[in-house]
Order: structure tokens, then C-alpha cells, then sequence
């Protein structure tokens, strides 16, 4: 009797309780590549980010440096 007791309360409580923590392990380990991936990506968008912002800088100076030659075409005419 007691033996049956301890077999049924292994099955409703053993068994969920190890797919339980199999689920959580799993999740844990693709939490961690997740965040891997995340950080990852933001390193490549901060870096992006840093390289447009040098580009859009260096045109404005580009457009600048047209805009002062126009206006001293203008001037001589």
C-alpha cells in the first residue's frame, strides 16, 4: 500500500516537477543565446550609427564648402 502511495505521488508530482525544470533549463540556455545575439546586434547598429553620423557630418561640410563657392560665383557676376 504504502509503495502505491509513493509511486502515485511520484507520478503527479516526480514527473511534472522534472519536465518542469527540463522546460526552465531550456529556457534559460536560449535566454542566453538570445541576449548573446541582442548584444551583438547593438554593437553593430551603435557602430553603424557612429559611422552615418561621420558621413552625414563630412557631406554637410561637402555641401557647405559648394554653397561658399556658388555664392562667390554669384559675386563676381
Amino acid at each position: 500500500m504504502e509503495e502505491e502511495l509513493l509511486f502515485k505521488l511520484l507520478g503527479n508530482i516526480g514527473v511534472p516537477a522534472a519536465i518542469c525544470f527540463y522546460t526552465l533549463f531550456g529556457v534559460n540556455k536560449t535566454l542566453k543565446d538570445l541576449t548573446s545575439a541582442i548584444n551583438k546586434l547593438t554593437t553593430d547598429v551603435d557602430k553603424r550609427e557612429a559611422e552615418q553620423s561621420h558621413e552625414i557630418a563630412r557631406l554637410k561640410d561637402k555641401v557647405n564648402e559648394l554653397a561658399f563657392k556658388v555664392e562667390n560665383l554669384l559675386r563676381k557676376d
